[in-house]
């Protein structure tokens, strides 16, 4: 890879799609994976040196002199290289690694599938590659090893709340790729059924090992997840329950009369109509479900009064149920929907309106339209049913 954005994370996401950092504003620590980026040979996850809140680590005082610290529901992660603090401590590597050695220790290795090696230590010039600078992805391609990461010290600044802090950074990764990653089938697929998918199955484990993509899972005993799913007022779902591990099940939501199906929440986003989702584990999912408000649509003209949108225009609503309609004087609005609703007038019962068609309103007395319009200045009603003009009073 040549430049930062060779490498297109917006199917991944990264820590500068996560807090709204424009494309003239990426560099290699924001335009980093926001989970790992990589994995040392201890088998902890390599985390970017940058937080959730775009500083480096060390700035909050969030890791130990390690490097490592627990993340919220996140496990045990690296975050900084804890030999840089103390190369002789108990770290993942340490000064006695380097004797009778012509490179710095394997240390671990990154998504893009580069490998990891310690820093350069000024005791060991004359290793190979060590004349070698590093580019701003913390890698070099020197001799016969290949493009390669190295753990490096730098002196940076960062700024959180209103402080600016200066101080010597020691890198693990800084987080952006120098590998290419857009080619990578599934790449940081975080599932744990690669192995059975046929897809990625070729892709796991050694050609030849007993790794194997075909599995007799006959008189196995799959594991058994719950699917609970929470509902607000205003309709149900069905397709919850227990299912076993890897089975796709589909979620559907019902609206009850008066209300519509608004979206997902919990361990589900969107608003799909019907969900389709694989059980992996123990999923705690809610529906929820808006009541139908032809009035939502309305434009408040100050003082109580309000306008629709189409022909129907003016009305005056009260803090009880009746409105005032400027010219169809006090109307009583029931089974409201999204776009029609039921009228009761005193003197001429209920009449149904539908947005799209006023001023034509059925009468249901009569079981035939009217047709509302001022005649000469004056609220009227055309019956159709009796081919006249009716004066509104």
């Amino acid at each position: 890879m040549d430049t930062l954005l060779d490498n297109d994370l917006s199917s991944y996401n990264s820590l500068a799609q996560d807090a709204g950092v424009s494309t003239a504003e990426y560099d290699v620590y924001n335009y980093a994976s926001y989970s790992a980026s990589g994995v040392a040979v201890d088998g902890v996850k390599i985390y970017p040196s940058y937080n959730n809140t775009l500083v480096f680590a060390p700035v909050n005082a969030e890791i130990t002199s390690t490097g490592v610290h627990v993340g919220r529901g996140m496990g045990l992660h690296y975050h900084a290289d804890g030999h840089g603090y103390n190369g002789s401590g108990v770290n993942l590597y340490n000064l006695e690694d380097y004797e009778g050695r012509s490179h710095p220790p394997v240390i671990g290795f990154a998504m893009d599938g580069m490998a990891i090696y310690g820093k350069y230590e000024s005791g060991h010039s004359s290793m190979d590659g060590y004349g070698d600078a590093l580019d701003d992805f913390g890698s070099h391609d020197h001799d016969d090893y290949g493009r390669h990461y190295h753990t490096f010290s730098k002196q940076v600044s960062s700024e959180s709340k209103g402080q600016t802090t200066s101080f010597t950074q020691h890198f693990y990764m800084v987080g952006a790729y120098r590998g290419k990653i857009n080619e990578i089938p599934d790449f940081q697929n975080g599932g744990t059924n690669q192995l059975k998918d046929a897809t990625l199955g070729k892709y796991v484990g050694v050609d030849g090992s007993y790794v194997t993509t075909t599995f007799d899972i006959s008189g196995s005993t799959l594991a058994t997840y719950l699917v609970t799913v929470s509902e607000t007022v205003g309709g149900s779902v069905a397709g919850g329950g227990s299912h076993e591990s890897g089975t796709t099940i589909t979620l559907t939501p019902t609206a009850d009369s008066g209300y519509a199906f608004s979206g997902w929440g919990g361990d589900a986003a969107g608003s799909s109509n019907p969900l389709t989702l694989t059980v992996d584990g123990n999923l705690t999912i809610s529906a929820g479900f808006a009541a139908n408000d032809l009035w939502s649509a309305a434009s408040s003209l100050g003082n109580g009064w309000y306008s629709l949108s189409g022909l129907f225009g003016t009305y005056y609503a009260s803090n009880a149920t009746w409105i005032y309609h400027q010219g169809m004087g006090w109307l009583y609005p029931a089974n409201e929907g999204q776009t029609s609703v039921w009228f009761y007038m005193s003197g001429r019962g209920w009449l149904y309106m539908e947005t799209e068609q006023f001023p034509y309103l059925y009468d249901h007395n009569a079981g035939d339209w009217v047709y509302y319009a001022e005649i000469n200045d004056q609220p009227s009603l055309y019956e159709y049913a009796n081919q006249a003009w009716v004066l509104i009073e």
